[in-house]
């Protein structure tokens, strides 16, 4: 069984647990990976300090590193991290081949083959003009690392890119031993399939992945925006860029079979931390049911406030 949940413990406390298969520090606004614990680079907008948390239960945990990629292991999970340097405003592309070609190297030498759910994590997001925008580039550098590993469209996983304000890109990744299914949002074009106006290259992820672990039944929905087809809708207005993503959440919940209380956790990235309490407030009287946590973040569009990404089971 796989749980995802916020603590208030401290990381060293939940670091002592038998089951963890990993913790993620939002808070010290640098980025770092190491065998036991990742820092995102993102800093939260909650006064709580908040640790996000994976585990599994009634299993045993092995940790190790190999060429930068460092992982922890359940019998049937993989957690696996690393972080490429950006030497300059034209790396994004190279550092996220690099990332992604190692990353899916090691996955795939591995006894956990399928990736479920990615996050990628990354300075100046929106900075550059054109097709030499950060994201852009590092979109181009993600499918060249994909396509090194022989990864097609349908195979892509669930994923969220979004902007810190630290250096350096990071990636971690949830792996299986048993595939997943990939789904696409029928309120949207599938983000592969973007027109190239949204650069050179599309973005190389699922709308969402479904995973069955024993009983359980697992939903991991991607960062979700205000995109209806390819387009931004309610640019500059922050609560109809929340209510048009929502729309998208319950459009991919419904085409699942789920229903709001299904999602355990939700992930808030906002641009402007002065949009956080409406945003919160918004949010917990829709989704009362589940732990959420707020974090500082540039959205992959310049014309997006909020993102939002979920974990149903």
């Amino acid at each position: 069984m796989l749980r995802n949940y916020y603590s208030l413990q401290p990381l060293n406390k939940l670091l002592n647990k038998a089951n963890m298969l990993a913790v993620i520090c939002h808070a010290s606004g640098t980025i770092s990976t190491k065998v036991d614990s990742v820092s995102s680079g993102l800093v939260r907008l909650q006064e709580q300090d908040l640790c996000e948390v994976w585990e599994v239960e009634n299993d045993i945990i092995t940790s190790g590193s190999d060429d930068d990629c460092h992982w922890r292991q359940s019998s049937e999970f993989l957690f696996v991290s690393t972080a490429a340097p950006l030497a300059d405003e034209n790396a994004y592309e190279s550092a996220a081949d690099e990332a992604y070609t190692r990353l899916l190297k090691f996955i795939g030498s591995s006894d956990f083959k399928h990736p479920i759910r990615f996050w990628n994590y990354m300075p100046a997001i929106n900075s550059g003009d054109g097709d030499l925008e950060k994201y852009k580039q590092f979109c181009t550098g993600r499918l060249k690392g994909f396509q090194s590993s022989n990864y097609q469209n349908r195979n892509f996983p669930a994923a969220s890119a979004v902007g810190h304000h630290a250096d350096d890109l990071l990636v971690y990744a949830i792996c299986s031993n048993k595939s997943g299914e990939h789904h696409r949002n029928e309120l949207q074009v599938d983000a592969f399939e973007y027109p190239k106006q949204y650069g050179k290259t599309s973005p190389s992820f699922a709308r969402a992945t479904s995973f069955v672990s024993g009983e359980q039944d697992l939903f991991f929905i991607s960062g979700t925006a205000s995109i209806i087809g390819h387009a931004t809708v309610f640019e500059g207005d922050l609560l109809g860029q929340i209510k048009t993503t929502e729309t998208n959440i319950v459009q991919l919940l419904k085409q699942a079979n789920k229903k709001r209380l299904h999602i355990q956790t939700m992930k808030v990235y906002i641009r402007h931390p002065e949009d956080f309490a409406v945003t919160e407030k918004y949010l917990d009287e829709s989704f009362p049911d589940c732990q959420k946590v707020y974090l500082h973040a540039d959205i992959c569009r310049s014309d997006l406030l909020v993102e939002i990404e979920c974990f149903c089971t």
